[in-house]
């Protein structure tokens, strides 16, 4: 999951690409609304952490346009001024998390590794939906179906890959 981090502070934004980078998460980071939606639009990013206020630019705003250009990008606000009307609107614009500054990194990693955890479900889900819409076996034959063969064999192949094992 690649992470964009956008927090006006370059101090808060350091120590969140510090901690993520150490977390194992590719991180991208920026200091602006507009920086942040450029990015976007050219990269695929699995989560957006950003601050709510962005100096002339609305966090609000960037929430909505993060589901517009991406619907299954994961949101986290993490804020210096929290408020129950903030919490509420951003979460009715889809952000997973609110956090407010100063946060605790042991929550926000949990956090974090529950979106990713959901994320991954969510994937074998679809994987599995997907076997389950090819015919497995051919009538005549008994056998696999060659689409169904195929399938699995792309499947494998990208299973030896991602853990490095010969196939």
């Amino acid at each position: 999951t690649r992470v964009l981090v956008v927090d006006e502070d370059q101090a808060t934004r350091q120590q969140m690409v510090s901690f993520l980078d150490t977390s194992g998460f590719p991180t991208t980071a920026c200091a602006s609304g507009p920086e942040a939606l450029d990015l976007i639009k050219r990269e695929d990013f699995g989560m957006v952490m950003t601050d709510i206020r962005l100096g002339d630019f609305d966090g609000m705003g960037l929430i909505k346009a993060v589901k517009v250009i991406n619907p299954n990008c994961d949101v986290i606000i993490i804020t210096g001024s929290p408020t129950v009307d903030t919490a509420v609107a951003s979460m009715r614009l889809g952000a997973a998390e609110y956090f407010s500054k100063p946060f605790n990194f042991d929550l926000l990693r949990r956090s974090i590794d529950r979106l990713v955890e959901k994320r991954v479900l969510e994937r074998k889900l679809r994987v599995e939906r997907h076997q389950m819409d090819i015919p497995r076996f051919d009538d005549e034959t008994g056998l696999f179906s060659n689409r169904y063969f195929q399938f699995l064999l792309a499947h494998e192949i990208g299973r030896c890959r991602r853990y490095e094992h010969s196939c």
